[in-house]
């Protein structure tokens, strides 16, 4: 071999070296950098004359895809518990606990021990007034309730908007990195960086849904829907979703939502896993379980308390009632049966005038209207809004009524539960419900007293007292006993008492928070566990780069001190032949 051969060969691994050492200075300082794989310089070598010689070389990443693809399959199912965890937790939150102070439990029972005082003085006006108090504070929590479930649809919902922003944006991402794949290999540089933000990308992607990929022989990735929607080909395929503005309980998927669009194409129920699908599945499902549930608790309620007082009247009398129905006609058909008693009281509830209506004699509300007004001292009518009104026509005097044998409409309702005459909440479902109005203005209105339905009663006896707590009675009964629910929202149907279903839905929703976060905290052990499999087997090693770099300073010194001999067997020569 000449000492120009020797030359040439040594500075051809002096630069080998030089590349090398480069390479692992650039993997100690990202050895921290999220995704960042150990880098190598792997030479090429041509042989001349018998010689083997470094020609050029490139870097190259360590990328595992066999690690990786079980990276991101783990990542988009800790995506979907993850998120199902988080909204739990919050909905838990707010429906507090059955042990604590402000929750629906809670509110539950302090209405059944205003009611149950009442009981023992039924026309004190401050139980009165605690009892209307304790049925506006749970109308409120079922608001709140009802309204924390909408609003969670509703944050779901734009949620949903900005994943789709943000998958948009990693779609575009991951085209950029594929052209920049494209144009590094034309110029043969080093793609391996670019790699691994494509992978750190994909990752990122794989959070939101579930998808399938793979790299084609021109170093290109591909990418799909699990349902096989193309996301990524030659260009991003753009998904779209626009949240709504306000979410009640009338919206539902599809009609009420916007669908998740790709190519034409709805895949709002084709998204099986990822953040993207338990956001659909809290929209859609879950949360609209929830709603159900107290929805059904409310109606209970409603028809509970309202079925009870509904049998009693107010003392004193009230001098007014308006039917809780809206929209009657008086050539509305109506449907009873059976005897009701009405009457007007003065203030010391003697029986000013009476009648004992048979409902099976009127076949619309024109009839009963009619019949009404021919009992003394009472007018009746249909108001702007449709409600049945009737009015006391003297000062100082109030309407009474006992129920007795009265059946009206498919429900077989009394004649004053039928039309809500002494109701004490609304019956609009937990979003609307509240006490009704006249309570509002004037507790004393409680229908917490009862008209005698003696046969013999007669104008000018007693006929309303204001001890008589019979009907009280009757509600604490009513509240504290088991009722039927119809099945609801994952509940089955079954019969408890309203303060046992309360506690139900509290100790479900309070098991399944706390189910979601184990199950986060599985997946997120699993995607975790997989990724230091994976920095492990391809990131960077600080001793194993420390030691990488004394090794090749020992190479590039003994390949100095080659050069530095060849230097002076030249000068040898030179000085020889001079």
């Amino acid at each position: 071999m000449s000492l120009t051969t020797a030359l040439h060969v040594t500075m051809a691994g002096l630069g080998k070296i030089e590349s090398q050492i480069s390479v692992v200075s650039s993997n100690v300082t990202n050895a921290d950098k999220a995704g960042y794989t150990v880098k190598r310089f792997q030479s090429d070598y041509a042989t001349a004359n018998g010689m083997t010689i470094p020609v050029s070389g490139t870097i190259v990443g360590s990328l595992n895809m066999d690690l990786y693809g079980s990276v991101i399959e783990s990542n988009t199912g800790y995506g979907y518990y993850a998120t199902i965890e988080e909204y739990f937790k919050q909905y838990s939150d707010s429906l507090g606990s059955t042990d604590g102070d402000n929750t629906l439990s809670s509110y539950m029972d302090n209405l059944e021990a205003s009611i149950s005082a009442l009981e023992t003085s039924p026309s004190n006006s401050s139980s009165k007034v605690n009892v209307v108090s304790a049925a506006n504070t749970l109308a409120r929590e079922l608001n709140n309730l009802s309204s924390t479930v909408q609003g969670l649809r509703l944050e779901a919902d734009l949620e949903i908007q900005n994943s789709v922003t943000m998958i948009n944006q990693l779609l575009e991402d991951l085209d950029s990195l594929n052209e920049q794949i494209s144009t590094l290999s034309i110029n043969g540089s080093s793609i391996a960086d670019a790699e691994d933000e494509r992978m750190q990308s994909m990752e990122a992607l794989s959070e939101y849904l579930d998808v399938t990929y793979y790299i084609n022989k021109s170093n290109q990735i591909k990418i799909y829907t699990s349902t096989g929607q193309t996301l990524l080909d030659s260009n991003p395929h753009e998904v779209t979703h626009t949240a709504v503005t306000s979410v009640s309980s009338t919206n539902v998927y599809p009609g009420g939502f916007d669908g998740i669009i790709v190519n034409d194409i709805d895949i709002t129920s084709r998204i099986k896993d990822g953040k993207l699908a338990a956001l659909i599945d809290l929209r859609d499902n879950v949360l609209v379980n929830e709603q159900e549930k107290v929805d059904e608790y409310a109606a209970v309620l409603t028809q509970t308390v309202n079925a009870a007082f509904n049998e009693g009247t107010a003392y004193p009398a009230r001098s007014e009632m308006a039917s809780d129905i809206e929209a009657l006609n008086a050539a509305d058909a109506f449907a009873g049966t059976g005897i009701v008693r009405i009457a007007t009281v003065d203030s010391d509830g003697l029986v000013q005038s009476f009648s004992d209506l048979d409902l099976s004699a009127y076949g619309t509300i024109g009839a009963l209207v009619g019949a009404i007004n021919g009992i003394a001292g009472i007018s009746a009518g249909l108001n702007a809004d449709g409600e049945l009104v009737m009015t006391a026509d003297n000062a100082g005097e109030g309407i009474a009524m006992n129920q007795m044998t009265s059946s009206v409409g498919a429900g077989a309702d009394s004649f004053s539960m039928y039309f809500g005459f002494s109701n004490v909440f609304t019956d609009v479902g937990a979003e609307y419900i509240s006490v009704c109005d006249y309570l509002t203005k004037s507790p004393e209105s409680l229908a917490s007293s009862l008209l005698k339905n003696d046969p013999a009663l007669v104008v000018g006896d007693t006929g309303l007292v204001a001890g008589n707590g019979t009907i009280v009675t009757s509600v604490y009964n009513a509240l504290t006993s088991n009722t039927s629910f119809s099945a609801a929202g994952g509940f089955s149907a079954q019969s408890v008492s309203l303060s046992n279903y309360a506690n139900k839905m509290v100790a479900y929703v309070a098991n399944t928070a706390a189910n979601s976060a184990r199950e986060a905290d599985t997946a997120k052990d699993l995607y975790k566990g997989l990724k230091t499999t994976m920095e492990n087997a391809t990131g960077v090693n600080i001793d194993e780069e420390t030691a990488k770099m004394v090794e090749l300073e020992s190479q590039y010194e003994a390949s100095a001190i080659i050069l530095s001999t060849l230097q002076d067997m030249f000068e040898t020569l030179v000085n020889a032949v001079r």
